[in-house]
């Protein structure tokens, strides 16, 4: 693979995510329930850094470039071996990155540090527990969660901490009568 073939990659990778980006953003309009909407604000700033990393890369490729000649190039070849793409590259290795809630940070028994508000909880044992945000409450986010995952083989973590069993069964009892006006 060449230089030239890598730069297009990384043109491709960046216009496949503005492509991403840009429905993030038409999504906005759709009605939405809270989780949605915060789910969709942090996975658009998650694009977004994708597209910089991707940037990046594509400013390393440019410069290499520019500053070697074609002999010099074919040397590093047979020196180092062709180039591989990233798609090559990474086809084996995910990337988790979370949309919702970070886990917690735990430093002793009974205490949780939650990441996400900078703070100390006093847990029960076998607390905080983890659920994962249903694809039906994320509406049609969760197939574009899905598609930019599989693109790009990222892992995304959508997932809610409660911290007490009287947390964990208020959120029981809401989902429950959420469910039976449905029915």
């Amino acid at each position: 693979m060449t230089i030239e073939d890598i730069i297009r990659g990384h043109l491709d990778r960046i216009a496949t995510l503005n492509g991403f980006l840009r429905l993030a953003y038409l999504g906005r309009r759709s009605k939405e329930s809270a989780v949605a909407r915060k789910v969709r604000r942090n996975l658009i700033g998650e694009i977004e850094v994708m597209i910089g990393e991707e940037r990046e890369q594509l400013d390393v490729a440019r410069a290499y470039l520019e500053r070697t000649t074609e002999s010099q190039r074919a040397h590093d070849d047979s020196v180092l071996g062709p180039l591989e793409s990233d798609d090559e590259a990474f086809a084996d290795f995910s990337v988790r990155r979370t949309l919702l809630e970070i886990p917690p940070l735990f430093t002793k028994p009974g205490r949780a540090f939650n990441v996400m508000k900078n703070r100390w909880y006093d847990v029960e044992e076998g607390y905080p527990k983890r659920v994962a945000v249903p694809a039906e409450e994320l509406g049609d986010l969760a197939a574009l969660i899905a598609r930019v995952g599989e693109t790009f083989y990222v892992d995304f973590i959508v997932e809610r901490f409660f911290w007490s069993e009287d947390a964990l069964l208020a959120w029981t009892a809401a989902q429950d009568e959420r469910d039976g006006r449905r029915e």
